[in-house]
């Protein structure tokens, strides 16, 4: 019996990869979202991931829609999330706001989740 969905696995790891290893980002890169848009990596849920990584201490907006959240991971280093202080394996939950400040010191890395807030119907 073939082994379905592993080699398509591979392939997104490479595809995350290459968007991501390329040095420092200082906005954040679209790298899975719903419909794949921006050569991002498509998945059946209504979530997008975004991918930064700070080389200088450097400060971005992101926008929420109404009806969405966010969770923010600290990969590595320290951010400050609309003002928390979150330090490598940190995380925030940040709802009913329409825009996410975040501020990166150097060597900083963030996953930040756009997630549909639950029980809300689309």
């Amino acid at each position: 019996m073939p082994k379905i969905g592993l080699k398509p696995l591979r392939l997104c790891g490479q595809a995350v990869r290459q968007k991501t290893d390329s040095g420092p980002m200082p906005n954040p890169v679209l790298v899975v979202s719903k419909d794949g848009r921006n050569s991002s990596i498509s998945i059946n849920q209504d979530v997008d991931l975004y991918i930064t990584r700070f080389k200088e201490p450097n400060t971005f907006k992101f926008s929420l829609m109404p009806k969405r959240a966010a969770w923010i991971q600290t990969i590595a280093g320290t951010i400050t999330v609309n003002g928390q202080v979150l330090k490598t394996g940190d995380a925030a939950s940040v709802t009913d706001v329409s825009a996410i400040k975040i501020e990166g010191a150097p060597g900083a890395e963030v996953m930040l989740f756009d997630l549909m807030v639950a029980n809300t119907p689309p």
